[in-house]
């Protein structure tokens, strides 16, 4: 009868000091691989590895394809006081954040009809692009979020610079260095 209690103890113990014997192995729990970006050497692509970087909810990318002095803004037409709000890089990081923290899941894609506009106001060199998403779906705490940008009631245009090489020989890249968004 010792024989069999000590043997029922040491089993005991030894499943508690594995785990129990019906968890996961280790090696079992699935882990997605990190996305792969594209070198930022034209507009599309940051717009690319902007969806990529907000649905994987990737703080550092998405931080790196705002210029340093990127400014974003926000008028509600319909409103009957609109004000503009005005946001910056520091803005944009914060959100991501939040997001990155606050959602089940994020859906972000990229209109399949991009035009590149050059717009005469902007400085020389500068690429605008409309409405470059076709939709918005975020799944969070407090519920679900659907927007389809790019309506007749939302518009959203984004403004890319190009950065120069800091060496020969190497590619010009490009950032975000505003975006313009309205609700009339």
């Amino acid at each position: 009868m010792l024989r069999i209690q000590l043997l029922l103890c040491s089993v005991i113990i030894c499943t508690v000091l594995q785990g129990c014997i019906f968890s996961p192995h280790k090696g079992d729990t699935k882990v997605d691989p990190p996305p792969t970006y594209v070198k930022p050497l034209n507009p599309e692509a940051v717009l690319y590895n902007l969806a990529l970087a907000y649905t994987h909810r990737d703080s550092l990318e998405y931080k790196s394809l705002y210029h340093e002095q990127y400014q974003g803004s926000f008028i509600d037409q319909r409103d009957p006081f609109p004000v503009l709000a005005t946001y910056f890089k520091s803005d944009e990081a914060q959100h991501i954040a939040f997001v990155a923290q606050n959602t089940a899941s994020v859906d972000l894609e990229i209109s399949t009809s991009l035009v590149r506009i050059v717009d005469l106001g902007d400085p020389a060199g500068w690429i605008t692009i409309q409405n470059p998403f076709s939709k918005l779906e975020i799944d969070g705490i407090k519920g679900h979020l659907n927007i389809v940008p790019g309506t007749a009631e939302d518009t959203i245009d984004m403004k890319f610079i190009p950065i120069p090489p800091s060496t020969t020989g190497a590619d010009t890249t490009w950032q975000i260095i505003r975006v313009i968004e309205a609700r009339r």
